[in-house]
């Protein structure tokens, strides 16, 4: 459920349909990355798949994760 208070706040998917305006995102192949519950539900809200991150690791080990599951 969305939170009411703000459409563009997590939870809720509201920044991410604006990006999606501004940066002609496709939904189908894209993916939401973060570290918290709030980030994965705005991404199932939003329709897209979601990876979790951790500080542990860097971009070169996520960058190597996305390749795997594009």
């Amino acid at each position: 459920s969305f939170n009411n208070k703000n459409f563009f706040r997590k939870p809720n998917p509201g920044l991410l349909f604006l990006a999606e305006q501004d940066f002609n995102i496709n939904r189908n192949r894209a993916i939401f990355f973060g570290d918290a519950i709030s980030d994965k539900l705005a991404a199932s809200a939003y329709g897209v798949r979601f990876y979790k991150i951790n500080s542990k690791k860097n971009l070169f080990y996520y960058s190597k994760k996305i390749q795997k599951i594009i």
